[in-house]
């Protein structure tokens, strides 16, 4: 409830009255992902991805995502996050809508040659998503 209302007040990363921390880190006030600390030398997604041999299923979002660039998103502590669990699973999907199609963002956290699978929403008119299906359609669930 706290972190929602955070949310509700426009709080993030540099504005915010509320620094809510939990195992794993602390809630970003913008998003609720939870982010390492800044200044600790071990990324605990990965720490704790060593321990248990590898997670087998990692469940992320996307802010951008294009045939070249792979699926991106703002320089942040999101993106450690990202590909750390990318990395930390055996499997991963990423989810996200047709409209961050075609969108390149500072930073990359996956492509389509990773073990990952695409959950993006069935949009008939978007053109690079068709493009995209013909390349990677074995990647790509529509939902």
């Amino acid at each position: 409830m706290l972190s929602d209302c955070c949310v509700a007040m426009g709080f993030d990363d540099d504005f915010s009255a509320v620094r809510l921390y939990v195992p794993g880190g602390q809630v970003r006030p913008s998003t609720q992902a939870i982010v390492a600390v800044n200044n600790v030398t071990l990324c605990p997604i990965l720490e704790l991805g060593k321990q248990l041999g590898q997670f087998d299923l990692g469940v992320v979002g996307v802010n951008g995502v294009d045939i070249k660039a792979g699926f991106t998103t703002h320089e942040n502590a999101e993106a450690a996050n990202k590909a750390a669990i990318v990395r930390a699973s055996k499997s991963c999907v990423i989810v996200g809508d047709s409209s961050k199609i075609g969108i390149v963002l500072e930073s990359k956290f996956a492509d389509f040659t990773d073990a990952v699978r695409f959950v993006v929403d069935e949009e008939p008119s978007n053109e690079k998503l068709r493009e995209m299906i013909a390349l990677f359609g074995d990647k790509i669930i529509l939902a």
